[in-house]
């Protein structure tokens, strides 16, 4: 096996591990800043769970993580829980210095308030 499937093979076991777990479970995970090896607790969440559980939980895990490609896949899921149209942060804006990312946070976090409430 190649290094591509064994990738393709680590992230579909973690995802189907990911997959059995409750919504309270993941979030717990997230919390306590572990986020996997290959991004899918993102794509578990953005599944499974709904943006009144998730969004905040989400949104500063997105404001800690310093991996630029684990922050593009949970910038890309609370995008899509998010469904505003008019949104003008996307996930690649992530890969930006810090003062672009700061930027798009507040808009996220702005949206996020608009929809779901403040932060408890």
């Amino acid at each position: 096996m190649d290094w591509k499937q064994e990738a393709e093979t680590s992230a579909l076991k973690e995802f189907s591990e990911l997959s059995a777990k409750s919504t309270r479970e993941l979030v717990k995970i997230v919390s306590e800043g572990e986020y996997g090896n290959s991004h899918q607790i993102w794509k578990v969440l953005a599944l499974h769970g709904n943006l009144h559980e998730v969004g905040w939980v989400m949104f500063e895990a997105l404001a800690k993580i310093k991996n630029d490609t684990q922050k593009v896949a949970c910038a890309k899921a609370l995008i899509e829980l998010l469904n505003v149209s008019d949104l003008q942060t996307q996930p690649f804006h992530f890969l930006d210095e810090y003062e672009h990312q700061a930027k798009n946070l507040e808009e996220l976090e702005t949206a996020l308030s608009t929809k779901i409430g403040h932060r408890k």
